[in-house]
């Protein structure tokens, strides 16, 4: 059987003659592959702009237009040019083979078919594809977070730099005093900046090990409250909590309460009006999972903004109802955490109304044991 991160992977079949689709469709099908079939070279261009399959197994030897002029096509198109190709050929002479090798074949397997050949040659080819996507999307990541990162960090440090120009020049302690809250956010901001480097490269490094518990969540939660109410003390905001004492998830304990939930609660207070209000219920759900619905009624969230919620960019950054700044990242990194680390996922909605907005996120973790509990 096939790695799980390969099941359901899109394969197109191009072969004029039924009895090679039915065996490799057999195949293919049987290891957990989705199937798409095509029967000549034009049907073969059509059907991969259309479906984008991962990875196309194409006969060389058919009517009106053969593989090779095919494979020439679809490497010529944005849409499909970094679709691996595998030739289905009886051609064995080395001037063919090094022709397909020419128009950017990936591989070749030779007819009649060896399954287990061929089988190994699409996962292998699969995993490549999948290994190069990774990679060119964490490459276009780190391009954008450090462009981000130049333009935080330089209004922070010009910020910070200002106050101790005029410290410098009025060298009087009242007008230093009054710049001090500034001084102490460019602060603040510098140091998250850092950390979320920091705990970007511990995701990216997969020898880092993340020690997951069964934790009671009203705990964690309970505490990240207590924490930013002191922070957020002049806004006045109340916080509605529902969930039973004993409610356990499945989390690392660290990054649980000083990065997930710090970064959803703190947007609830943020994002919400002076002497406004927001909810946090928790709930079971089938299938061993638990989910807890961070509800505000601020001012919610652009479509332009939700659309690229779990994007690295500027246009993520927004500052609050009283002009509290934030890095942009927090979502980001919390999806990272419960998708990679938790095994759970997060999902988010708003809307935004003149009468009534509303951002609402979920976190659905592995419901966790009360058996288990590691107190926080």
């Amino acid at each position: 059987m096939i790695k799980d991160r390969l099941k359901g992977s899109k394969v197109l079949i191009v072969d004029d003659t039924p009895r090679n689709i039915q065996i490799l469709g057999s195949v293919l099908k049987e290891a957990g592959f989705s199937i798409n079939i095509a029967t000549n070279g034009r049907e073969a261009i059509e059907t991969a702009k259309k479906v984008i399959p991962d990875i196309i197994l194409l006969d060389v030897m058919m009517p009106e237009l053969d593989g090779f002029e095919a494979c020439k096509i679809l490497k010529s198109d944005e849409i499909t040019q970094k679709i691996p190709i595998i030739f289905l050929t009886a051609k064995t002479e080395a001037k063919d083979i090094l022709h397909g090798f020419d128009l950017g074949a990936a591989d070749y397997v030779t007819k009649p078919f060896n399954s287990a050949e061929l089988l190994a040659r699409v996962k292998m080819h699969l995993e490549i594809q999948k290994s190069r996507v990774y990679i060119e999307k964490q490459n276009q990541d780190r391009q954008t977070l450090i462009k981000v990162l130049g333009h935080d960090l330089t209004n922070s440090l010009s910020g910070l730099r200002g106050i101790v120009e005029v410290y410098e020049t009025v060298n009087a302690i009242e007008e230093v005093k009054e710049l001090l809250p500034f001084f102490r956010t460019g602060v603040e901001n510098s140091l998250q900046i850092v950390q979320m480097v920091r705990t970007m490269q511990q995701l990216d490094n997969e020898t880092h090990e993340w020690i997951l518990a069964h934790l009671r969540i009203k705990n964690a939660i309970d505490d990240t409250i207590n924490i930013l109410s002191k922070k957020y003390h002049e806004k006045n905001i109340s916080v509605i909590a529902d969930m039973n004492e004993n409610d356990c998830v499945i989390a690392e304990k660290n990054s649980l309460t000083e990065l997930v939930l710090l970064n959803v609660i703190d947007n609830c207070y943020k994002f919400s009006p002076i002497g406004g209000s927001f909810s946090i219920v928790g709930r079971s759900l089938e299938e061993d999972y638990y989910e807890i619905s961070f509800k505000d009624h601020g001012i919610g969230i652009p479509p332009k903004i939700l659309d690229h919620i779990f994007e690295y960019g500027l246009n993520n950054i927004r500052a609050g109802t009283q002009g509290e700044h934030g890095i942009g990242f927090g979502l980001i990194l919390v999806k990272r955490f419960m998708s990679e680390i938790y095994g759970g996922r997060v999902e988010v909605q708003s809307k935004v109304a003149d009468a009534e907005s509303l951002t609402e996120v979920k976190l659905i973790f592995q419901k966790g044991s009360a058996k288990e509990l590691q107190d926080i």
